[in-house]
Formats: C-alpha cells, sequence, structure tokens
C-alpha cells in the first residue's frame, strides 16, 4: 500500500510539473506575440501616415500577421 501510495503520487507530481510547464510555455509565447502585434501596429500607423493610399493593404497585412500570431498563441495551449 505505501508503494502504491508514493507511486501515486510521484505521477502526480510529474503531472503538476508538465502542466506548470505548460503554463510558462504559454506565458512566453503570448507575451512574445502581444510585444509583435504592438510593434506591427506601431509600424503600421507610420506607414499609413506616410503612404495613405496604402493604408487598406497596409492593414491587411497587419490583420493577416496578427491572426497568424494569434494562432501560434492558441497551438501553444494544445496538445
Amino acid at each position: 500500500m505505501v508503494r502504491a501510495t508514493r507511486e501515486g503520487v510521484a505521477i502526480e507530481q510529474g503531472r503538476g510539473l508538465v502542466q506548470a510547464a505548460r503554463v510558462q510555455a504559454v506565458h512566453y509565447v503570448a507575451h512574445t506575440a502581444a510585444r509583435a502585434v504592438e510593434d506591427l501596429t506601431d509600424m503600421e500607423a507610420l506607414a499609413i501616415s506616410r503612404n495613405p493610399l496604402a493604408e487598406p493593404r497596409l492593414r491587411a497585412i497587419n490583420d493577416t500577421a496578427t491572426a497568424a500570431l494569434a494562432h501560434i498563441v492558441a497551438d501553444t495551449g494544445r496538445s
């Protein structure tokens, strides 16, 4: 009985470590993606101010990149 209890505790501790690592991974990826979106938004605003006629294309590019980043963050949380 004691051996089975020890093994059960070890298994649960291992699961906890894996879950904690997943949390850290999602946090890191989400933080990095948020910074990237911030940079893209700044670049988009600057580019639009320099060339207003390109606004629709620049917004489409930025929206596409932002969506790709969101998918990466979502994929990081799955496994």
